[in-house]
């Protein structure tokens, strides 16, 4: 039997994508409506900019997005009906993440906590200490995971409106945090699948 590798990533998963990140040219927030193929080559359109060709392509969106997608993607689906594809469902969530000075401290027990009974959070994690790690030079940060139904109830509302509300839930929650650094709030309209293609499970 083939002995398996492992590996240790203290710093998580996010950073095998920083490491190729740092190797490679970075363009944020470009739109690509279509992805044609071409011979042994994909035609990638990035909206506003001309036609580019590359060896291959990695698509690390929903599915919806995917079939949203014009040009000869969908050729690559033919195992799995469109139909039943659209019909995938998700949930939809937001994060929050808090960044602190230094010298910030937490008054908690835990490094990471699942919350069962509250409508808004779900999930907070002490990143540095989650990870067994210090950095001194930059402080701790939390991650704050809201619930399914919190986030089907917000989906359609800004960023910007939905972050004070899930502050104001988090202080209720762990009374006395240090005021954050900084904030950001991220919204995954696609997050975790909620129904399936039936035939094709754990897929």
């Amino acid at each position: 039997m083939e002995a398996i590798k492992t590996m240790s990533l203290p710093t998580g998963v996010s950073s095998i994508v920083n490491h190729f990140l740092k190797q490679s040219e970075v363009l944020f927030n470009h739109q690509v409506p279509h992805i044609y193929q071409n011979g042994a080559s994909w035609e990638v359109c990035r909206k506003g900019t001309a036609t580019e060709q590359f060896d291959a392509v990695v698509l690390t969106v929903a599915i919806p997005q995917i079939l949203q997608l014009q040009g000869d993607v969908g050729s690559l689906l033919e195992e799995i009906p469109r139909q039943q594809l659209g019909a995938v469902s998700y949930s939809s969530r937001y994060a929050l993440g808090l960044f602190y000075k230094a010298q910030a401290h937490f008054d908690v027990p835990w490094a990471a906590k699942y919350v069962s009974n509250n409508p808004c959070i779900r999930f907070i994690a002490i990143n540095d200490q989650k990870r067994n790690l210090e950095f001194p030079e930059c402080g701790p940060s939390m991650v704050v995971h809201i619930s399914v139904p919190f986030g089907v109830k917000h989906l359609e509302e800004a960023k910007e409106q939905v972050e004070p509300i899930i502050l104001v839930k988090l202080n209720k929650l762990l009374p006395g945090l240090p005021q954050p650094d900084s904030i950001k709030c991220q919204k995954w309209r696609y997050s975790q699948v909620t129904s399936s293609v039936p035939t094709a499970q754990g897929r």
